[in-house]
């Protein structure tokens, strides 16, 4: 399936929950996304052609069209997934790759600025980052002045592959369109006071 990232918008109160009970958090968060994980294999093999005719009518008819979907419900509305486009938007960002992430909000806006202690290991690449509704506002205008077309029409996909950007055969419409799904989710999460919670699956 590949490295995903996920945000999910999340309230101050809701945030100092999920800080002095991690382990809490973590097991209701790995409860929630294993349904969606299983579907998510089964679209795989839709979309590789791995089942026959028959197979795919008996996902229908049990999923009943749930498959399609591009966003799981949380608490505070669905998640935003970026899928695979996460780590292109970080480069065209900031120009980084594998450097831990800095302090800038255009950094922030994908890794997050502080972990929620994954001691049980749950996560299997890396903890749960999150900002707080302050650290969301100021991400929020930072993109909202981020000149994306232009740098979408900038990325070389050959240059971000020797960088080791993961997954960069990305085109100019899908940066465009990942980023204003980006944009418009932090636009809502600043409106509503929301922090924000980011991970990759």
């Amino acid at each position: 399936m590949g490295m995903r990232a996920f945000l999910r918008q999340t309230s101050e109160s809701e945030l100092g929950q999920f800080r002095r009970s991690p382990n809490s958090f973590y097991e209701t968060l790995k409860k929630g996304y294993e349904a969606m994980l299983d579907e998510a294999l089964l679209l795989e093999s839709v979309e590789r052609g791995d089942l026959s005719a028959e197979e795919e009518a008996e996902v229908d008819r049990l999923f009943l069209g749930v498959l399609n979907r591009t966003a799981v419900a949380g608490p505070n509305g669905p998640d935003l997934q970026l899928e695979k486009s996460w780590h292109c938007l970080r480069y065209l960002f900031t120009g980084r790759v594998l450097e831990p992430p800095g302090s800038e909000p255009l950094d922030l806006a994908i890794l997050g600025a502080r972990e929620i202690p994954d001691d049980g290991k749950v996560m299997g690449y890396g903890p749960v980052r999150w900002l707080n509704s302050v650290e969301v506002k100021e991400v929020s205008s930072a993109l909202c002045n981020f000149p994306i077309v232009e740098k979408a029409k900038q990325f070389d996909e050959a240059v971000a592959e020797q960088k080791q950007v993961y997954c960069p055969n990305h085109s100019e419409d899908e940066l465009i369109h990942y980023f204003g799904k980006l944009l418009g989710y932090y636009e809502d999460a600043a409106a509503r006071g929301n922090g924000m919670l980011m991970w990759i699956e």
